[in-house]
């Protein structure tokens, strides 16, 4: 092995177990974090189905949300900033490709699904931006607004029956969701019948 091979093979060797070291600081870390960081998200979305105004509702369904979008592990909160960054700056692909990344490395956080579902039915992939609106509800069935995206989605594909219970489940965690409102509404006038 030549000198250069042996250099390049001993700084791969201390890129991998400082990742693996860091990885594992996050993870320790994310432990009491989570616990937490569960709690909070638990008060936060009882109060927001027991506010009594949409003016409250809304204040709180902002706190809702930085709590279930915040992840313990930096590298992840890293990662989600700069595909919003790419989708602000019209790179739908871009945005996608980091968050599929996200999934892959933490598949268990609803946001990046949630997220990249949002990118796919903008590029017209509701097949798999399905897929992924499933995976944020059954990872964190009180996410609110992957309901109502899969709603959204069931709807315009035409199972009224899924859409209705998607919606229904938004507006359980979430009363005052309009859109969900004019979801059901809408699902409603079409099976009686009603002209919309």
């Amino acid at each position: 092995m030549k000198n250069w091979q042996k250099i390049s093979f001993f700084m791969g060797c201390v890129f991998l177990c400082t990742n693996i070291f860091f990885g594992q600081v996050e993870y320790r870390l994310l432990g009491l974090d989570q616990k937490h960081e569960k709690q909070a998200l638990i008060q936060s979305l009882k109060d927001l189905r027991m506010s009594e105004n949409d003016i409250d509702a809304n204040a709180i369904d902002a706190q809702t949300q930085e709590l279930m979008s915040f992840s313990s592990r930096q590298s992840i909160n890293g990662l989600m900033a700069i595909g919003a960054k790419l989708e602000e700056e019209n790179k739908p692909q871009d945005a996608l490709a980091i968050y599929e990344k996200i999934t892959q490395m933490e598949f268990k956080y609803s946001t990046a699904h949630n997220a990249a579902a949002s990118v796919l039915y903008q590029l017209g992939d509701r097949d798999n931006a399905i897929k992924h609106l499933k995976a944020a509800v059954k990872i964190e069935p009180n996410d609110y607004n992957a309901w109502f995206g899969l709603g959204t989605i069931l709807e315009q594909n035409g199972d009224l029956d899924g859409a209705k219970h998607a919606y229904e489940q938004a507006l359980y965690l979430n009363p005052y969701m309009e859109g969900a409102k004019r979801g059901l509404f809408k699902i409603e006038a079409q099976t009686k019948g009603l002209p919309m």
